[in-house]
């Protein structure tokens, strides 16, 4: 018995650990059942993800480093798709750094941050990414 590896959850073939399953145990119903590991990611100051039947979850290391919230998700839909098209993690947007505000009804705008920019999707203009010209985490 490896007394070093958490239990994997009950119904599940993997484990799910460390800031990850801290996020996953708040939203365990909106993600559904890990599709395989977490990956660890070197691009983008390093990191990890892990693939879900309903979304993907992100932890950035350098995020972390400077103390600020690293874990995010996103469920499927437009923008996880927009995500993943882009390179995920390993691409050019990095790592997600916040959840998605804004209301198409009220706003017509909906925003995600990630480490390089923002993803805004508009009901006027579709969605585009507005890359962050500060230095980058």
């Amino acid at each position: 018995v490896d007394f070093m590896t958490p239990p994997v959850l009950k119904g599940h073939k993997h484990n799910i650990v460390g800031p990850i399953r801290e996020y996953y145990d708040l939203r365990s119903t909106r993600l559904g059942k890990p599709l395989g590991p977490e990956q660890e990611v070197l691009e983008n100051g390093g990191g990890l993800v892990q693939e879900f039947e309903k979304g993907i979850v992100t932890h950035s290391y350098a995020a972390s480093a400077e103390g600020v919230d690293a874990t995010f998700g996103l469920v499927k839909g437009f923008m996880l798709a927009a995500y993943r098209r882009a390179g995920g993690p390993k691409g050019e947007w990095g790592f997600i750094l916040g959840t998605p505000s804004g209301d198409l009804e009220d706003t017509g705008a909906r925003v995600v941050p990630f480490q390089h920019g923002a993803a805004i999707f508009s009901v006027d203009t579709g969605l585009t990414f507005k890359r962050d010209n500060a230095e980058n985490r």
